[in-house]
């Protein structure tokens, strides 16, 4: 990377695209607000009368009636047809979502020691060490 292939912006450029990102996340969150408001009165829509016989046959109180409960009853109906994905939803409704880890083989610290110079100029930059063939760069691992 150098300097000659990076794009200068004015002060009045750059502001001017951090003013369009502002407002693009402004429009994000609102349509975000608005999805989450209508799941909610969704949720709460009054049933069908096919739809609370389904949910009272299943033994779900009556004052507790609603769409949100008919989700739920359909995702467990899929899940037990083999639904992967209605099961790890279900899953996740009941706060049992592992939780998401990366395993990695590095070490706990990593020590380089400068072995001699013989001379020569000490790098700059990462860029400039090639460890396989420098011998002044030696990495121990502990």
């Amino acid at each position: 990377m150098n300097n000659g292939n990076l794009i200068h912006l004015s002060s009045r450029e750059a502001r001017e695209n951090g003013s369009k990102g502002g407002k693009s996340s402004v429009e994000t969150r609102r349509r975000k607000k608005l999805l989450k408001e209508l799941a909610e009165i969704i949720g709460q829509a009054p049933l069908t009368e096919e739809e609370r016989e389904h949910l009272l046959e299943l033994g779900i109180p009556e004052k507790e009636l609603c769409k949100d409960f008919l989700i739920v009853v359909a995702l467990y109906e899929k899940a037990a047809k083999g639904d992967v994905q209605a099961f790890n939803a279900i899953r996740d409704i009941k706060g049992e979502k592992p939780r998401d880890e990366v395993a990695t083989d590095i070490p706990n610290s990593i020590r380089v020691e400068i072995v001699g110079d013989n001379g020569m100029d000490f790098p700059r930059s990462e860029e400039e060490v090639d460890e396989e063939r420098d011998p002044r760069y030696m990495i121990h691992r502990e």
